[in-house]
């Protein structure tokens, strides 16, 4: 199958449709013989900071010798990214035979499996047909039903519990909880990030039951904050073993936990302090207050709830102390838009609303929200994302910054859009 071909197949698939079941996989991978059996997998859930939790475990272990998969969603500008041994995307090439040996399979094996599933096992039979030792896999929804679940996995992380997808894992914390403690396995171990105390004693519960090994951030481990810049940050962690001066390139304060939760985890496997701080400093995430441009100022953000985006604006305060940031906005449709507003307020000065292709919020549904509210900053609509990054850049400048955010799909967009129009100079 050539690349255009499995693009357009890939597109075939119904993206809209959730329906979370592990049967359908279950048999598409016994069919295919089970790849996943092929290599040690560890499984990141939460609400947020998966990836950047996934990505920071995935490079450690490959500084550590070990060939190591990852396995993200949703992606950014393509589909490769979601899919990576030792930190390399899989190749355009690569993907399209496989999306026709994986083709070719369904249909002999009359499966009907979703696209997440689909591309699920397809990164299952990468990694084998790689050699991986361990991948570590961000779950896509939840945890219990979710298709990477079916993975043996023999630590898990969750990052943290916020309310998300209510209509498929419950209305409440505690529901969703119990949601993503479905990926702890029996006689393995779980590494938990801050959890409210409820929520916390929910996954304790949990993991007692199985007999599962628990390492909670605040009881069993913890780190200290010592510089963050724009360009790297630096902190301690202290736990089983203690850690000085560990760096990332990844910034905002929540990388300080997601990356402490990726130490605790890579103690448990029995990788060694220097791995653990080269795997940090290589490890590399777009879209997590990525600062694109200093001249003018430009920020990328997917934050897509609103306890993502209160970090986001932590992280402005933070960084751009007394300032006020002007906001490129596009959200999914299924998403918390008078939270996400709320958050953002404070130190919003202007908005430009705008709709992604894919699963946007019509601008007119955040108009109303904006109408319910007091915000009296300017407030305008673009009905295109790169319409809306050209008035963007237009106005742009050094001292105030430009957050292009909202969901994974409208940043996406943006970095497109913003490549398109010659700003593809990085900092």
């Amino acid at each position: 199958m050539n690349e255009r071909n499995a693009l357009k197949y890939l597109n075939s698939f119904d993206l809209f449709k959730v329906d979370l079941r592990l049967d359908r996989i279950i048999q598409f991978l016994e069919f295919l013989g089970n790849p996943q059996e092929n290599f040690s997998s560890i499984i990141v859930a939460g609400t947020n900071g998966k990836g950047s939790t996934a990505s920071f475990l995935s490079s450690i272990l490959s500084a550590s010798g070990k060939k190591t998969g990852l396995y993200l969603s949703p992606h950014l500008r393509s589909i490769n990214e979601r899919i990576q041994v030792n930190g390399k995307k899989i190749s355009t090439k690569e993907l399209a035979t496989l999306v026709g040996k994986m083709k070719k399979a369904k249909e002999e094996s009359k499966s009907n499996v979703s696209f997440f599933e689909f591309l699920t096992a397809l990164a299952f039979k990468h990694f084998a047909e790689k050699g991986c030792e361990f991948v570590v896999l961000e779950t896509g929804m939840g945890g219990r039903l979710d298709a990477t679940n079916v993975a043996k996995a023999k630590l898990s992380i969750i990052t943290n519990i916020a309310l998300e997808h209510t209509k498929y894992l419950g209305s409440t914390l505690s529901e969703i909880a119990m949601e993503k403690a479905g990926v702890i396995k029996k006689n393995t171990k779980i590494v938990a990030g801050f959890l409210p105390k409820n929520i916390h004693a929910i996954i304790e519960k949990i993991a007692i039951e199985k007999n599962a090994e628990m390492i909670a951030l605040g009881k069993d481990f913890s780190f200290s904050e010592k510089q963050a810049t724009l360009h790297w940050q630096e902190f301690d962690f202290y736990g089983r073993k203690k850690l000085f001066g560990l760096r990332t390139k990844l910034i905002g304060t929540n990388q300080f936990e997601n990356a402490s939760l990726a130490v605790a985890a890579a103690l448990e496997l029995g990788t060694k302090k220097g791995s653990i701080h080269n795997g940090l400093l290589n490890a590399s995430l777009p879209g997590r207050f990525e600062l694109l441009h200093k001249n003018p100022l430009i920020i990328a953000d997917v934050a897509h709830n609103p306890a993502g985006m209160n970090c986001l604006a932590e992280n402005l305060n933070k960084f751009f102390p007394g300032k006020k940031a002007r906001f490129v906005l596009g959200i999914s449709s299924d998403k918390d838009e008078k939270g996400i507003l709320e958050a953002l307020f404070p130190i919003a000065e202007s908005f430009i609303l705008t709709k992604a292709e894919f699963r946007g919020m019509p601008i007119e549904t955040l108009l109303k929200a904006f109408s319910r509210t007091n915000f009296s900053g300017k407030i305008r609509t673009e009905k295109s994302i790169p319409r809306a990054v050209r008035l963007a850049l237009s106005e742009a400048d050094n001292e105030t910054p430009t957050v292009f955010t909202g969901s994974f799909f409208s940043v996406g967009q943006a970095l497109k859009a913003m490549e398109s129009n010659d700003c593809t100079k990085r900092v």
